[in-house]
């Protein structure tokens, strides 16, 4: 526990006397809510200004705290400046001290928030106006000021400002989403895509870690997932309020930058990234997960940006739990700390117990002030994580293991994951950061919003039932211990790991009978049912349920039928509760929409870089027959079938897709506004002190088409080719030659490729390091392989000369030697063909397709038509078959997608053959230069001998009823489909000429017709 320390005296060099109004409670003797007009004053030991180090002292500044004696002259306004440039109060002693010590400037400590007038008595009450703080020239010696203020009896306090910096993180770049998986069994997964890599809210072993080492927080969504009345205050770097993952949870007023004393709040990344694991956007089908960041629809908790660090400074620690309290928020998070053990300041406390005290909103008497224990590997005390006025919390990695940085001790009451990156940057944290990017952190700094984000879920479900007291014991009695895992540090990590799951069902217990429930899925197709899962809480005993238009309509019981829908529509569902003393009703409005159509889809990767692609799996219900996509800013920027081709965005920004599905009767549109995020690519440029001046540099980098012989560059060092470059293709291996300079000995080079096309250079992409000892013509070489899973386009090559450094960094400042950059094409290892064609028996008009049937009814999946042969023929002998996939389905929309090896990058005859339909063949000879390769079998001029048959509506279908697969359809196909007419045969046949699953009349109209004519194939 933390440390207790009598309240009201301070000693150091200097003594004083805390002198307080109001009512004096020791919080640790505090239980229960506490008026908040009471003044609550925790432990302020003993600081020995003399053992400080300096460099934890801020300069050209101390402040100070009047006595109440002097509070009207302060009120008047006697401040005034001197003709020697410093400033009096009109109190005479401190007078003399200010013109002694050179104060040039004063400033209230509490200015920023003192603007808020509601609240001056209670400010006064907490003396916030008594306080400055005085500004003095740089090299002024700040102890010898700090005590001859403080042996004024003017004064209560004098005291440096102690120096503060934010928990230290380290940052990963962005990397790619990892495979989903380890799900099953959770009532409630969120759609975002990186979702399956934060691992510390649900660890299914990622990156090696211990399945269950995380905070259960699925399993506490199936509970809660936020409230948007509760607010927490994060006091760190601003927030980016615009970042597509965080805006919608962003508290209305968005929040102040106290470092500039100003709204204008700048984006930050270690506060954007604690942000995020607070309240990003959950659900909403981008980026990450928060832990209280609703359910998609911007309902999560609010995200208050009290900025107290810049990228220029740091302050308004004191100020900003204040404003924070009278805004509203009811949790303070802080990951920010003091540099030196036992410094902290007596105004930034008296902050904190102010928040304490006079925080909690609409859903808390008194604010709860949570502090990440700091990242020193030390037991020593840290202010203000060490505040009996905090809760401290230390990190844990994904193993349950302590974190190798966390402070621990005593005094910490939990542990919650704060990850490792050193070794493998997933083991991190994965959070938003500055730009819609998102990014790996280590630190308590991320282990302590996990904390905030689980007392906001707590407030959530149990707003106004609570005390900042029952939030903090719900926090530490439903940890799971850690202790067995951790000798040596038993007992100094709290009381365990943060568990959400059972922090919440603690909570429950705190409540009376309420009805909550949850549906799954909540939209379906008109004549399906869906699910219903009791969610309520505070021990009801009786369950009664209203499905109007449902079957049943009504149902008494903790756990429903499954409930259908026979008509198409929005539906309402009631749920009341109770416990034979009280109850309650929950009645949600138009939750169950039954459509007879449903479109949706997902992409993936949903955030890339420029350049890269994004593919789009469709997701739609109730069979629809027909799709369109709209992809604004992408390659292509529309697609009309089932499985549209991978989608290029070469410009960065975010992007809306549209996909539209129809049948007969019905259409449905989903639309995801700014669902693509394309982050711009930025490549570091490298450096060099001294450079090429004695000869270190390249005279030559040969690749495939590069041939560049060049002589020693001019300042910086660093050119980038951008009209050389050479196509490379994933799986085959490539030497790369190159050769130094005019010096003798030391030329170390290396070479990297940006494989994944994310702007960086990474370990993984190094192609290798070369010792060239001696001077051109030398030449030296690198063999690499392009990895298969390489993304196509124009990516980049680094190649790097340094003198005398034999494992060279792509981005690092060297002494000598030179850099040169160039473009490399990764070829697709597969050409993409992308076909239209219509089948005669299958065609229903309106350019779309039947089913195929069997006996029991679609003998494909949900959009198939049927399958079909596509075939590569040589061009100048088309009997050699150069290339068949027998496997490749037809959409009932016409279109079809298969994946053609790239080795064939000739021209090739495209046949496609069907199980009783004619042989059909491509007008001439189609290349494959390309990646991406498009024929249409719909129109006569694209077919050998145009040879299709046009239907009533103007479309064009190829000829159907080659029951026997001769060529053509005669008196030998009559014969197989008479037979089985005759015996009214089911199933999957190639004499069930129109795919209707039975064998009759109806196919022998289609090959009669066709025989008639002698229809047959035509081939070159």
């Amino acid at each position: 526990m933390k440390k207790t320390f009598s309240s009201g005296l301070i000693t150091g060099l200097f003594t004083f006397t805390l002198l307080l109004t109001g009512t004096l409670i020791q919080p640790l003797q505090a239980s229960g809510t506490l008026p908040r007009g009471t003044i609550v004053r925790g432990e302020r030991p003993t600081i020995d200004i003399s053992t400080v180090p300096d460099e934890a002292i801020e300069q050209g500044i101390i402040r100070i705290k009047f006595s109440r004696t002097f509070e009207s002259i302060l009120d008047n306004g006697m401040i005034s400046g001197n003709p020697d440039g410093t400033v009096s109060f009109g109190i005479a002693g401190i007078d003399l001290l200010n013109q002694q010590f050179g104060v040039s400037e004063v400033k209230k400590t509490f200015e920023a928030a003192l603007q808020n007038t509601k609240y001056t008595e209670r400010h006064r009450q907490w003396e916030f106006h008594l306080w400055y703080d005085l500004i003095v020239p740089a090299g002024t010696d700040i102890r010898s000021m700090v005590m001859a203020y403080s042996a004024k009896n003017e004064l209560q306090i004098s005291e440096p400002v102690y120096r503060k910096q934010l928990v230290g993180a380290d940052i990963n770049s962005l990397q790619s989403a990892t495979p989903a998986g380890g799900d099953a069994g959770l009532s409630y997964v969120p759609n975002d895509p990186r979702y399956n890599e934060q691992w510390h809210y649900h660890n299914t072993g990622q990156q090696s870690g211990t399945v269950d080492a995380d905070i259960d927080l699925p399993e506490a969504w199936d509970i809660t997932r936020g409230n948007s009345n509760v607010v927490v205050a994060i006091i760190d770097g601003g927030i980016d309020y615009t970042h597509t993952d965080l805006a919608g949870n962003m508290w209305p007023g968005i929040g102040y930058n106290f470092v500039t004393n100003s709204p204008v709040v700048t984006a930050d990344s270690h506060g954007t990234h604690v942000a995020g694991t607070v309240a990003a956007n959950t659900n909403n089908g981008v980026g990450v997960s928060g832990v209280a960041g609703g359910n998609g629809s911007g309902n999560g908790v609010r995200l208050m940006s009290c900025q107290v660090f810049t990228s220029g400074g740091a302050g308004g620690f004191e100020n900003a739990p204040v404003w924070a309290a009278d805004n509203g928020a009811a949790i303070s998070q802080n990951s920010w700390t003091y540099t030196s053990v036992g410094s902290y300041n007596q105004a930034a406390l008296d902050a904190i117990d102010y928040f304490n005290i006079n925080g909690g909103g609409t859903v808390m008497n008194g604010g709860i002030t949570i502090f990440a224990a700091a990242n020193y590997n030390s037991q020593g005390q840290y202010y203000p994580a060490y505040y009996s006025g905090s809760f401290s919390v230390a990190s844990t990695g994904n193993q349950d293991l302590k974190a190798w940085y966390s402070n621990y001790g005593t005094w910490v009451e939990i542990s919650a994951p704060g990850g490792e990156t050193d070794v493998v940057e997933a083991r991190g944290v994965l959070s938003t950061l500055p730009g819609n990017t998102y990014g790996f952190y280590q630190g308590t700094s991320m282990a302590c919003p996990h904390a905030s984000g689980v007392a906001a879920l707590i407030l959530s479900l149990a707003p106004g039932a609570l005390s900042p007291q029952d939030v903090k014991d719900i926090l530490i009695s439903t940890t799971d211990d850690i202790d067995g895992l951790n000798p040596g540090y038993e007992g100094l990590l709290g009381s365990g790991r943060l568990n959400a799951y059972q922090a919440l069902l603690e909570t429950q217990t705190y409540l009376t009978p309420t009805a909550n429930f949850s549906a799954s899925p909540t939209s379906i197709c008109t004549g399906s049912s869906t699910t219903f899962t009791n969610l309520s809480f505070g021990n009801p005993t009786s369950w009664n349920w209203s499905f109007p238009g449902g079957t049943p309509s009504s149902f008494s019981g903790q756990n429903p039928p499954a409930i259908t829908y026979p008509v198409a529509g929005s539906y309402s569902v009631t749920l009341t509760v109770s416990d034979g003393i009280l109850s309650d009703t929950e009645t949600k409005t138009g939750y169950i929409n039954v459509q007879n159509v449903i479109a949706d889809f997902t992409g993936t990767p949903s955030t890339i870089f420029v350049g890269n692609s994004v593919v789009f799996t469709d997701n739609s219900g109730c069979s629809p027959t027909s799709w369109s996509w709209s992809f604004p800013g992408g390659n292509p920027s529309s697609y009309n079938g089932q499985n549209p081709p991978a989608i290029t965005y070469s410009a960065a920004g975010n992007y809306n897709v549209s996909l539209t599905v129809s049948k007969p009767g019905a259409t449905d549109t989903q639309t995801k506004t700014a669902y693509i995020i394309v982050n711009p690519v930025s490549y570091c440029t490298p450096g060099y002190s001294s450079g090429s001046i004695y000869g270190d540099y390249i005279t030559l980098v040969q690749l495939g088409s590069i041939n560049n012989a060049t002589g020693a560059s001019s300042s910086p060092y660093y050119t980038y080719y951008s009209s050389l470059s050479t196509d490379l293709t994933p799986g085959t291996e490539y030497t790369l030659t190159l050769s130094p300079g005019s010096y003798g000995s030391g030329n170390y080079l290396a070479a990297w490729i940006d494989y994944n096309k994310n702007g960086t250079f990474e370990t993984g992409e190094k192609l290798g390091n070369i010792l060239i000892n001696g001077a051109a013509p030398l030449t030296g070489t690198i063999t690499f392989t392009v990895p298969s899973g390489s993304s196509t386009g124009t990516t980049r090559m680094r190649v790097r000369e340094v003198y005398f450094v034999s494992d060279i960094d792509p981005c690092s400042t060297y002494s000598y030697g030179e850099t040169e950059d160039y473009n490399v094409n990764i070829q697709s290892s597969g050409k993409t063909l992308n076909l239209t064609a219509f089948l005669e028996g299958l065609y229903a008009g309106g350019s779309t397709m039947n089913q195929a049937n069997n006996a029991g009814g679609p003998n494909f999946g949900a959009g198939i038509a049927d399958q079909i042969t596509v075939e590569l023929r040589n061009a100048g002998s088309y009997g050699i078959i150069e290339y068949s996939d027998p496997n490749v389905f037809l959409s009932t929309g016409g279109s079809a997608q298969l994946t053609i090896p790239s080795g064939f990058a000739g021209s090739y005859y495209v046949t496609v053959k069907h199980r009783n339909s004619v042989e059909t063949t491509s007008a001439s000879p189609v290349s494959f230069a390309s990646p991406v390769v498009g024929v249409a079998f719909d129109q006569p001029a694209n077919v050998y001998g145009g040879n299709l048959l046009m239907m009533i509506d103007g479309n064009y279908v190829i000829f159907g009823g080659d029951a026997n697969l001769d060529g053509g359809i005669d008196t030998g196909d009559m014969t197989p489909v008479d037979n089985d007419a005759a015996g009214f045969v089911s199933g999957y046949l190639p004499t069930d000429v129109n795919g209707d699953g039975t064998v009759d009349t109806g196919d022998m109209t289609i090959v009669d017709n066709n025989a008639a004519s002698f229809t047959g194939k035509v081939t070159p």
